[in-house]
């Protein structure tokens, strides 16, 4: 398998003069999962030719959040919709079946960041909504087995979006929730947020965040012991001398959440 590199601007040392090291849900995750995984993907850069399937779905959903945003800036979307069916069931099941959201002002494709020095924590929401008293974060997943709603909740995409929306606004945290809205099925998952919520997310970045910047500065990002069950599913198993076993072809990455 070939490797290649990813388009991901990290700095590959940390420096607390220079820049602020990007963090957004998805290091978050796979430093949680595997600290080895996170310095092969995002300082060293190295990445495994995509299975073709799995990039044919990830480009569709591409196109299915490029056709929503454009739905939002009032844009005519019939020929987008048309050029793929997939493209255009989702559209239909959006049309007969959408989320439930909130009144306010919709912003698509919207980017926030938090500076939390040597980091900037960052997301980008498919759909944001301010309400006068509240706000809804929805997001648009194009995969074909949706996650349980207890996944979903403890997921870092939730609990990252959520949190700097909290620390980013006026908005208290109770006055927050997120939806998932699945192309698939045409159903949606609805998330509330809480104080509570927000302090255990709160003290979670904490405490990756300390141990992130004492390993970045050791420079020592260990192996996950052998025999762990993520070591099976991992595109970089060959590279850790994990073998898969007998007759069993690594499945892609699932993706997030």
């Amino acid at each position: 398998m070939v490797l290649q590199e990813l388009d991901i601007a990290a700095p590959t040392d940390l420096n607390l003069h220079d820049t602020l090291f990007p963090l957004s849900q998805g290091l978050l995750a796979t430093w949680q999962t595997c600290r080895h995984r996170f310095q092969l993907l995002y300082l060293d850069q190295l990445a495994l030719s995509r299975d073709p399937d799995l990039q044919e779905r990830l480009e569709r959903g591409q196109q299915f959040h490029l056709l929503m945003q454009q739905e939002q800036l009032g844009l005519n979307i019939a020929d987008l919709a048309a050029s793929e069916q997939h493209l255009d069931q989702w559209w239909q099941r959006f049309r007969s079946s959408p989320p439930t959201m909130i009144a306010g002002d919709r912003i698509a494709e919207h980017r926030r960041t938090l500076a939390q020095p040597p980091f900037l924590l960052s997301a980008i929401y498919d759909l944001l909504i301010l309400g006068d008293r509240q706000a809804q974060i929805i997001d648009w997943k194009t995969y074909d087995r949706p996650p349980t709603a207890q996944h979903l909740q403890e997921h870092w995409q939730t609990r990252l979006y959520l949190y700097l929306l909290a620390e980013t606004s006026t908005y208290p945290p109770h006055a927050l929730h997120m939806t998932y809205w699945f192309a698939s099925l045409g159903t949606a998952i609805n998330l509330p947020y809480t104080a509570t919520l927000h302090r255990r997310t709160q003290e979670a970045l904490a405490e990756h965040l300390n141990a992130l910047t004492q390993t970045m500065h050791q420079n020592f990002y260990p192996q996950l012991p052998v025999g762990s069950k993520p070591c099976r599913h991992c595109e970089f198993a060959h590279r850790c001398d994990r073998p898969t076993p007998s007759g069993e072809t690594l499945p892609p990455a699932p993706e997030n959440p």
